[in-house]
């Protein structure tokens, strides 16, 4: 539901509630779609955003899972 400085909104049984969290992964989907709006609100809050797999360009699962691989490493 929202992303917060150190933790995420979710909403469990109709209740939201705040999750911590350090880093959050979004998996936005098997369709392709737009993404600049995170990444903008990303850059404007000064938070780390990579963008990988599909998101890219389409390929094949392995190329997503290497980027993911990389970039976990260096967070």
């Amino acid at each position: 539901m929202e992303i917060k400085d150190n933790a995420v909104v979710i909403e469990n049984k109709r209740q939201l509630q705040d999750y911590p969290c350090n880093s959050v992964v979004v998996a936005i989907g098997a369709k392709s779609r737009s993404f600049e709006n995170i990444n903008a609100f990303c850059r404007e809050h000064y938070i780390p955003c990579h963008v990988i797999g599909d998101a890219v360009q389409a390929r094949r699962a392995l190329n997503a899972v290497a980027e993911a691989n990389e970039i976990a490493r260096a967070i």
